[in-house]
């Protein structure tokens, strides 16, 4: 199941989910691109997240997960998962390294 916003829920399912997500690994929201080192895999990311700056590796192309037309998945060489939750919400830079992977 997908919950936009904890705030959604009603008090005891959002205790409930909160205790379990605290159990868990979050997934590193990516908020900026600063650069992609290539339109072939392998090739690098250099990102900020909601949790600070990342670099990590995507190998194929069948790593990047699209979502719909503007939200992805992205797991990484070592397995690591990254949301990109909106392109659109992205700064003119970052989309356009987006736009490379169909976004």
């Amino acid at each position: 199941a997908w919950v936009e916003q904890l705030d959604d829920t009603n008090p005891t399912t959002r205790r409930l989910l909160e205790d379990e997500l605290g159990q868990r690994d979050f997934i590193p929201i990516i908020e900026r691109i600063y650069s992609v080192s290539s339109l072939t895999e392998p090739c690098e990311w250099d990102v900020a997240t909601d949790r600070g700056r990342a670099t990590f590796v995507l190998k194929a192309e069948e790593d990047f997960h699209r979502i719909g037309p503007h939200r992805a998945l992205i797991v990484d060489a070592r397995g690591l998962r990254f949301l990109l939750p909106d392109s659109r919400q992205l700064d003119a830079a970052s989309r356009r390294y987006a736009e490379w992977w169909g976004m």
